[in-house]
């Protein structure tokens, strides 16, 4: 009830159809929406990384524009990747 209802229905998403979303939303927030940067902490393709991010937009409404949204999903996500008991 304390998370942002994107990441917890990215989160339900994730665990029904064995994706990373959560993961790669976390990473591309904490690598300043860097596509070069996020893509290489996940070690994955640039290509890769852009379709998720489409994808991730086609399964939630996110105005990346509005930093305290952006700050309430990253906060969500942190608390997601805390509740685990192994790191995204």
């Amino acid at each position: 009830r304390f998370c942002h209802p994107a990441v917890i229905h990215l989160q339900e998403y994730d665990r029904e159809h064995k994706s990373e979303y959560v993961k790669t939303l976390y990473m591309y927030l904490m690598c300043g929406r860097n596509t070069a940067n996020t893509a290489e902490c996940l070690h994955i393709h640039r290509n890769t990384l852009t379709y998720r991010l489409k994808r991730l937009n086609e399964l939630v409404d996110i105005n990346w524009e509005d930093g305290y949204l952006l700050t309430q999903i990253l906060i969500s996500c942190l608390m997601i990747r805390r509740g685990r008991s192994e790191p995204f």
